[in-house]
């Protein structure tokens, strides 16, 4: 398989998802029994598009889908630069076979977009448990690009729009809103730089597991069509099983690919909040220590996995188990070792593969945002008011930056380093 390629690849996650429906479409009458699970597939992207929504049908059709694993996918095609429609090929997926039909899709709020497959997909489907399949390879989220403003939006029919953590989070939320429905147990994220401490944390309340790659991924994602069909043999796994066994076809199935580094990771978020306390009382010990610490952090990131164009994207387990092992501080080295200990109970299962090959290290696959440049911010830092367990993370960013050039960092209006 490819690597999904192109400058955003550096950027950030492809996390873009579709519109409001303009046309209604004849109505998919959803089958009386209740099967056991129902995969819901989103696919949208800016490269390749046709191909990857022609791949991910052909993986569905490979699946003996049957009264207890059913699927609703959504493959978006878009129109084209002048216009800010998109043309959808929907298909049902049960023990009848496959359904399909074609929709055109609008408006340019992603969440918006999102909200409608979930919406839809539940509509056609009854089933106790439910996983979203997000695939949008091509974007340019959550980081922004270098030279844009922060004030600049992306105009209707500039594909490629940032799809951020808190799109994904309000998607969720009206989906599910619209669907009458709790939460979606499973969030799986085909996409490069999905799986951050960030977009878990906005995920905690919507889903139980993440799964997905801090890094780069390979395109079209994972293999669905190996996944699916073990859990058409297996209707009544758990969430837990089935996030570790897509995990593990994925380590079977990927094949290393010259000196690229790709990885993958499943995240229990009920464990999040206790990552994300952990880390408040860590930068608490911190702060006061700042001046002279600041060296230490660095060191400590340089000897942890990162992902992005500028290794913004720090592994969590490893910069903590690293700073435990350096400092020169009995407090702070505590605290990072509690951090990183709620980050071993966090990942269920991880697969790292580089230049020589898979490695076996457990605590790696979840990133956390940590330049060593203010040239790039994401909008999850420039949010105003309260922001929950991460405001502790942005001032922590703040006070380092400014330890570590040694002057005071320029402000935005939202109070955050720009």
């Amino acid at each position: 398989m490819m690597i999904a390629k192109g400058w955003w690849k550096e950027l950030g996650c492809a996390l873009v998802v579709g519109g409001l429906l303009v046309a209604a479409p004849p109505q998919v009458v959803a089958d009386s029994d209740t099967a056991q699970w129902a995969v819901l597939v989103y696919v949208e992207g800016a490269d390749d598009l046709e191909e990857l929504s022609d791949t991910y049908q052909q993986y569905l059709d490979r699946v003996a889908f049957g009264e207890q694993v059913t699927a609703a996918a959504q493959l978006v095609e878009w129109v084209g630069p002048a216009s800010n429609e998109f043309s959808a090929r929907r298909y049902l997926y049960n023990q009848a076979g496959r359904r399909s039909e074609v929709v055109r899709l609008s408006d340019s709020s992603p969440s918006v977009r999102l909200a409608n497959l979930i919406k839809w997909g539940m509509g056609q489907t009854a089933a106790e448990h439910y996983a979203l399949v997000v695939a949008g390879h091509g974007q340019i989220a959550p980081v922004l690009p270098t030279g844009r403003s922060v004030a600049a939006k992306p105009d209707p029919d500039e594909i490629g729009a940032p799809f951020s953590a808190r799109d994904l989070r309000e998607g969720l939320i009206k989906g599910l809103s619209g669907a009458q429905a709790g939460k979606i147990e499973i969030v799986f994220l085909d996409c490069c730089y999905g799986v951050t401490l960030e977009v878990a944390a906005e995920l905690r309340p919507m889903a139980d597991y993440l799964v997905g790659s801090p890094g780069l991924m390979y395109s079209p994602g994972l293999p669905w069509d190996e996944i699916l069909s073990w859990l058409a043999a297996r209707p009544e796994a758990s969430a837990h099983a089935l996030v570790r066994s897509a995990v593990q076809a994925a380590s079977s199935s990927w094949q290393q690919e010259g000196d690229l580094t790709v990885s993958l990771t499943a995240v229990d978020l009920s464990r999040v909040e206790a990552i994300c306390q952990r880390m408040e009382a860590w930068v608490e010990t911190v702060d006061p220590r700042m001046a002279t610490v600041a060296p230490e952090l660095t060191l400590a990131r340089s000897q942890a996995e990162s992902w992005g164009r500028g290794g913004e994207l720090v592994d969590i387990g490893g910069f903590m188990t690293a700073l435990s092992r350096t400092s020169n501080y009995v407090a702070v080295a505590q605290q990072a070792r509690w951090v990183s200990q709620c980050v071993e109970q966090a990942v269920l299962a991880s697969y790292l593969q580089g230049p020589l090959g898979p490695s076996q290290v457990r605590d790696r696959g979840l990133a956390v945002f940590f330049p060593l440049e203010v040239e790039r911010w994401p909008e999850i830092y420039r949010w105003r008011g309260p922001e929950g367990s991460l405001v502790h993370w942005r001032s922590f960013l703040s006070r380092y930056l400014n330890a570590l050039q040694g002057s005071v960092v320029q402000q935005t209006s939202s109070g955050m380093p720009g």
